[in-house]
């Protein structure tokens, strides 16, 4: 059988499209590992760096990826994601330091995420390497994140967009003394009787109220929109 070089060009196009997926969804990690660290001085671990150029290299091997090429592709990876962390790290401010920025770090402070999150957050260390399980939410501290309250919601979405993702979510943070919350035309009770159910002696009792919710001061708050869960 003839292999064509167009149908040999045509291979790496499709692999390299299964690689850029791959490479965004490993950005992804490298962005969420920004928020998690929160501080520049843990964004460069050379234990850890060293730790994945090996299993990279021994996993290589073991596929029939030449070393020569591994090795210093995942240097080179890993010098780029560190880069692309640090930027990250600015970005998001992280959220804390963007409050704070902002003279609103005060008040009631507090994260605001989804339950996909919470239980990515449940397995990812504060640490790369050095502490085993010590966990960015642990069983000790289920509603604490990085010594914050934190509250849990699947009203906050995790079907965002970014890049080639859709299964992004959000993270909040702030001062929630500045989300007010209003309340109106106090509480209607309706009794509905309810024929077929008269013998028993059941009836329908519908309440209906009416709340609202607003931010009184925008610039209390951050936000990362596209949080990495799955």
């Amino acid at each position: 059988m003839t292999i064509t070089m167009k149908e040999v060009r045509e291979e790496i196009d499709l692999l390299d499209k299964e690689l850029v997926l791959l490479l965004a969804r490993r950005q992804k990690c490298i962005e969420m590992a920004a928020l998690v660290k929160n501080d520049k001085s843990l964004i460069i671990d050379e234990e850890r760096i060293e730790d994945v150029v090996t299993k990279v290299s021994t996993f290589g091997e073991s596929c029939g990826l030449d070393k020569s090429i591994s090795e210093p592709l995942w240097r080179k990876l890993i010098d780029l994601s560190i880069e692309h962390e640090f930027k990250e790290l600015v970005k998001y401010g992280a959220l804390e330091e963007k409050v704070d920025a902002q003279n609103a770090l005060q008040g009631g402070l507090a994260y605001v995420t989804n339950g996909q999150i919470r239980a990515k957050l449940k397995q990812t260390s504060k640490q790369t390497s050095g502490v085993e399980g010590n966990f960015i939410i642990s069983d000790g501290s289920p509603n604490s994140i990085n010594g914050y309250r934190a509250e849990f919601t699947n009203a906050v979405s995790r079907t965002l967009t970014k890049g080639s993702s859709s299964v992004c979510s959000a993270i909040f943070f702030g001062n929630f003394s500045d989300y007010v919350i209003g309340y109106w035309g106090g509480l209607n009770l309706e009794l509905l009787r309810d024929s077929a159910n008269a013998k028993s002696g059941l009836h329908t009792l519908v309440a209906n109220t009416y709340y609202d919710g607003g931010v009184r001061r925008p610039k209390s708050f951050a936000a990362m929109l596209d949080a990495l869960g799955a």
